[in-house]
């Protein structure tokens, strides 16, 4: 199986099959033990012939004199999750070292957990009988990570480090095997680690990671993040393994990272700016296109003349229209992206909020012949939000619903508890929107592709707008839909209890993906 092993404690992504031992995840299934992953070597370790492992009890795959003492170390590693635990076998005419290490993981059926067993089988080989540190120590698992491997005694002598311990710190393998693991630590920091590291020999879990200074060979001394765990084999010797990560590397990945971020904030910044400087300037001339066109439409100062300059008159009223409503909603958009917008807080009146938004559609409804009905539960708790930011939010819902639903279709506003939030939900017969097209559609200026959609008149921001004001409230948006049925959306808004200080919680940011 082309897997990717972990290691549990370090996070380390290793490729499997490069690895020369074989390695298995297994777990408890009753009283069995079940294979739910394997690499090559391990399948060629079992026997030959064996062409499937996975869905296979661990003691079917085994010599039965075998069989007790493995799970029996399965059972103490699952007893002591963070410690490896072992036990050695004659299998094939050869030597096998059995390595076990619990890693909890959540077991979705249940609710609850359950204990996922690493396992290594190492060939000890015929000449490797009498010793089980080389078969942990000489593991080509150490040696093909970049990160420090160290392993001493109880009496703090390192027994063993990898060539990442060695390039970390620039000590050869001959000059700190042997050594006091002390000698090695900066003066300043030397007692606190090694309070960590008595402290892994005496409990034997897993420690969290710490920070300290290691001297390297040119005497200068090296931050570092460090582990220790204790590591007890099945003759009773104990030792503890040490790992060691460069925090230089890992600060300076950090500070990229936030540089980024910063550098992707101030672009995002900028933006909202310039689109907010550009709505004002093109607000002014054309406020003053839509008045003088209203005049000439209403003929205050005498008749036009021609009837076609009338027809003119007021497709210049329609379109600038359209172009205020879209400088508009780009000015709304780019002012709740930037976190520019003052939210006033107060108890809101939600059927009076309804009422009075769909009174101005009824005249389009009519046309279309379009039922709007509204169903709000009783008792619902009242609705602590901005009313201007609920008008925009629910004129944006129902103006959608009603021009992408066809003549003598329907539309309906559902208001219901749900948690410690108000659901208000839009719900319309309309042409729908196909399932791969849901996320795209809550982007600002992005459309549903078909033909139909692209015929009606929009501007591709009224869903991100409702999406960012109902979370600059805490709240969130949802969307769902099927083509050709019709499209729901929801608008979850916080009730109980409102913000100290509304303006303070804007969170600048995208809208919230639609739930799937």
């Amino acid at each position: 199986m082309d897997e990717l092993h972990a290691e549990p404690d370090t996070g380390l992504v290793i490729p499997a099959e490069e690895l020369d031992v074989g390695v298995l995840r297994i777990v408890q299934d009753h009283e069995h033990w079940v294979v739910t992953w394997h690499n090559t070597v391990a399948r060629n370790a079992v026997g030959p012939g064996v062409t499937r492992l996975v869905g296979r009890e661990f003691r079917d795959l085994l010599p039965d004199d075998v069989v007790e003492p493995i799970e029996r170390a399965c059972r103490d590693a699952q007893a002591n999750p963070g410690r490896s635990v072992g036990t050695t076998y004659r299998h094939r005419d050869r030597r096998w070292r059995f390595s076990a290490r619990a890693r909890p993981q959540p077991d979705l059926a249940n609710s609850g957990t359950v204990s996922s067993l690493t396992v290594t089988l190492c060939d000890l080989g015929p000449e490797s009988a009498d010793s089980d540190l080389p078969s942990i120590t000489h593991n080509a698992v150490f040696e093909s990570v970049d990160l420090g491997f160290a392993i001493a005694g109880q009496d703090r002598r390192l027994l063993w480090v990898n060539q990442g311990f060695s390039r970390l710190f620039g000590w050869s393998y001959d000059a700190v095997v042997n050594q006091s693991l002390p000698r090695l630590l900066a003066p300043w920091d030397r007692r606190r680690i090694m309070e960590h590291f008595d402290a892994a020999l005496e409990d034997g879990g897993y420690r969290q990671p710490f920070t300290g200074h290691v001297s390297t060979a040119s005497g200068e001394p090296r931050e570092v993040l460090m582990t220790a765990s204790r590591l007890q084999l099945n003759d009773g010797r104990v030792f503890v393994v040490s790992t060691f990560t460069d925090v230089a590397d890992r600060k300076r990945l950090e500070n990229d990272l936030m540089r980024a971020r910063q550098d992707a904030e101030a672009a995002n910044l900028a933006k909202s700016h310039f689109l907010e400087t550009v709505s004002h300037e093109l607000r002014t001339p054309l406020n003053a296109i839509l008045g003088f066109s209203e005049i000439m439409d209403q003929q205050m100062f005498g008749p036009i003349g021609d009837s076609h300059y009338m027809a003119y008159v007021r497709d210049i009223q329609r379109s600038g229209s359209y172009l205020l409503d879209l400088i508009n909603d780009i000015l709304d958009l780019s002012r709740v992206e930037s976190g520019h917008v003052n939210l006033s807080i107060a108890p809101l009146d939600l059927k009076e909020i309804i009422g009075e938004t769909i009174s101005l559609f009824a005249p389009t409804a009519g046309k279309k012949s379009i039922d709007i009905s509204v169903d709000i539960a009783q008792a619902l708790p009242t609705l602590y939000a901005d009313e201007r930011a609920v008008c925009q939010m629910l004129y944006n819902l129902l103006s959608n619903a009603i021009k992408f639903t066809h003549d003598g279709g329907t539309v309906r506003i559902e208001c219901s508890e749900d948690v410690s939030s108000i659901r208000i939900a839009v719900v319309d017969s309309g042409i729908g929107i196909p399932a791969d097209e849901l996320a795209n559609v809550m982007k600002p200026f992005e459309r549903g592709r078909n033909h139909e959609v692209r015929t009606i008149q929009g501007t591709g921001l009224g869903l991100p707008l409702v999406a960012n004001l109902a979370k600059a409230h805490g709240g969130r948006l949802e969307l769902a839909s099927t083509e050709g049925v019709g499209t729901t959306a929801t608008l979850h808004l916080p009730s109980r209890q409102p913000f100290a200080n509304p303006s303070a919680d804007l969170i600048p940011g995208p809208a919230n993906p639609p739930a799937e």
